[in-house]
């Protein structure tokens, strides 16, 4: 399968959970997260940790920014700055409320306090359409993370989503940044844990 191909699947998946099946994968997603960075020594060492805010029917990140914050990490999401160029840069977010749509109606932080040079002490959590067992990656095609990861270096970077999401073979392309970890309702893929 294409990635195109892949995404559109994907996408037909998510539009058919059900509200109660979808809550049902958050609070077991969460749970194994919580159970993962606990164990996590770069987590335990990281003061920041980057992170997205889930749009529609993606994994849920919401929840997870209290968990974080409970933990006392300092937390960042990403902001489009110039979209011609795919260009993103993530600003510190120290409540959920400070997140407002933004690109393509995505929530983005809505100050300027960058912090990407800090990425080399942080986490970094990605979204995704869709992943393999080895740490492949597909995105939603824009491009943007994978060249804000070749420009960044990260102690971690982990993936999170369903395990419907899971594919076997991904078509791996030069630019194609490979996750550390990926992290599902089910399951933890990565590392130690393979």
């Amino acid at each position: 399968m294409t990635k195109k191909d892949i995404r559109k699947e994907v996408y037909a998946r998510r539009s058919m959970l059900k509200e109660e099946e979808f809550r049902m994968l958050n609070d077991n997603l969460h749970s194994n997260i919580k159970e993962f960075f606990n164990r996590l020594d770069e987590y335990k060492n990281s003061k920041t940790l980057f992170m997205y805010s889930s749009y529609g029917k993606e994994a849920d990140t919401n929840k997870l920014f209290d968990i974080f914050r409970y933990d006392g990490k300092q937390i960042a999401f990403p902001k489009v700055t110039i979209p011609e160029n795919r260009q993103m840069n993530f600003v510190v977010v120290t409540d959920i409320k400070e997140l407002s749509a933004g690109y393509k109606g995505i929530p983005e932080p809505i100050g300027n306090c960058y912090c990407d040079e800090i990425s080399q002490e942080a986490i970094i959590v990605v979204p995704m359409v869709a992943f393999s067992k080895e740490g492949a990656r597909v995105g939603y095609g824009g491009g943007y993370y994978d060249k804000f990861l070749s420009k960044y270096k990260f102690r971690k970077i982990i993936g999170i989503a369903f395990e419907f999401q899971r594919f076997d073979d991904i078509e791996k392309e030069e630019h194609d940044i490979k996750l550390d970890y990926i992290v599902t309702e089910k399951k933890i893929y990565g590392g130690l844990y393979e």
